[in-house]
């Protein structure tokens, strides 16, 4: 929710967020976004966000704000340009068969 509100204000709708409102278990399991974890196992599953969050979000809604999702996307390309930086180090070319 917060990197939307960052990346696209006007879209958001943070007066039909209710303050009550808490991401819900997943048949049973702890999840957050798409993020579902059991014991200390946690995996990636790709769900609808209105399955585990009222809000269709990730995180409680009430909490966003445009400033955490302007941290969070600087992290993201930050980390983004460290992979790709990371990547170009590996010998991607194959050698001719001849």
């Amino acid at each position: 929710m917060s990197a939307q509100l960052f990346l696209s204000p006007n879209d958001m709708r943070l007066d039909l967020v209710r303050k009550d409102e808490k991401t819900k278990p997943y048949h049973g399991l702890k999840a957050s976004g798409t993020t579902v974890k059991h014991g200390d196992a946690s995996w990636t599953l790709y769900l609808d966000y209105g399955d585990t969050n009222p809000s269709g979000g990730t995180g409680e809604a009430a909490y966003a704000s445009a400033e955490r999702g302007k941290t969070i996307m600087d992290r993201m390309v930050q980390y983004g340009a460290e992979v790709v930086e990371e990547f170009r180090k590996i010998p991607t070319r194959v050698q001719s068969a001849r």
